[in-house]
């Protein structure tokens, strides 16, 4: 009688640490599912408050225009002064999982004027389905180097939106941008003549 109790019990037990095992299981799922899910709003809060990767920054389309203008009077003469410098910012195209896609910047870098009145610069990315299935897509982005970031001011981005493409489409994707001109008072970035703006684009399933 009391083997067969106590053999009652080891099996109660061992029920119970198949429950405990599977809920523990269940558990880490849900957390990875979780994380997974919120990575990419977790990285685009991280780079507002620390400025990683570059800033996002909103100008009404009449400061735009009226630094576009402004740049007109900067010429050969006024890249001689230290109020100014050419920056070279080269573009980079990357895509994760093993994605259908095709995913690229129109141009491969850009040369522009970085000081008081330089204008912003448009530029293109395109990213095309090569599946004959609809598709979500999200691109986070960097840029370096990492102590040139907190200059790089992305005035329109597709960063952090999730971008529809339907199958066998072709989307164009632009992003403003301006190097604040703070950075020609950095002593540490006085050689600083390239950044790099990459963006990465990763599939959302529904």
């Amino acid at each position: 009688m009391i083997s067969s109790f106590l053999s009652k019990l080891g099996s109660q037990n061992n029920r119970g640490e198949s429950w405990s095992k599977g809920f523990y299981f269940l558990g880490i799922v849900f957390i990875i599912f979780g994380l997974s899910y919120l990575a990419v709003p977790l990285y685009r809060i991280y780079c507002q408050i620390t400025g990683y990767g570059g800033t996002i920054k909103t100008f009404n389309i009449g400061e735009i225009t009226t630094k576009t203008t402004e740049t007109h009077s900067i010429d050969s003469q006024n890249l001689k002064s230290p109020l100014y410098r050419e920056i070279t910012v080269r573009f980079n195209a990357d895509l994760n999982e093993n994605l259908p896609w095709i995913f690229k910047p129109a141009a491969n870098e850009v040369k522009i004027i970085v000081g008081e009145g330089a204008a912003p610069t448009l530029t293109f990315y395109s990213l095309t389905n090569l599946s004959d299935q609809p598709a979500i897509g999200v691109a986070t982005y960097n840029v370096t180097p990492a102590k040139a970031a907190i200059y790089f001011n992305k005035i329109q981005c597709f960063c952090f939106d999730e971008q529809r493409i339907k199958g066998n489409e072709t989307i164009e994707l632009s992003v403003l941008f301006q190097v604040d001109a703070s950075i020609l008072k950095d002593e540490a970035l006085k050689d600083i003549d390239l950044i790099t703006l990459s963006y990465s684009f990763f599939e959302i399933k529904e």
